[in-house]
């Protein structure tokens, strides 16, 4: 699933790039990147990292997914060297993962944007169960 969110969320900075870049406070002034570095919450009993995978655009599912695969086992380790938690353009936030129903992803400077994703779950409420899921952007 988490290619899958990395996808969309390519597909977003493209057509959206401002939701891709850094603020400079100093300058007043976003700048849009051209790499599209993804931030990975990560949250782990030690608390909340975030590894970088970078210039995702450009990488087919299977190199994501070693990627990713490689980064989760360097967190497990706590092997992750520290170029590797730094530099992300943007973050996605999968809350859905620890099952929470609402969530309010946080934008970390010098990034502009956070992509947070839930789990999806059956509602019955409605005249007939669906399957929904909420993604919720948010932009500093």
């Amino acid at each position: 699933m988490k290619i899958r969110l990395i996808r969309a969320l390519v597909a977003g900075c493209r057509a959206e790039p401002g939701l891709n870049g850094w603020f400079d406070g100093n300058a007043g002034r976003r700048h849009v990147m051209a790499k599209i570095d993804v931030g990975i919450a990560v949250d782990l009993p030690d608390g909340l990292f975030v590894p970088v995978l970078r210039d995702v655009a450009h990488r087919d599912a299977p190199d994501l997914r070693a990627g990713f695969e490689h980064m989760r086992a360097g967190n497990k380790a706590r092997r992750i060297p520290p170029e590797k938690l730094r530099g992300n353009t943007i973050t996605l936030s999968n809350c859905g993962m620890v099952a929470g129903k609402y969530a309010a992803p946080i934008v970390v400077p010098p990034t502009v944007a956070i992509l947070g994703a839930r789990r999806i779950h059956e509602q019955s409420w409605r005249p007939a169960a669906r399957r929904p899921s909420t993604v919720c952007c948010r932009c500093a």
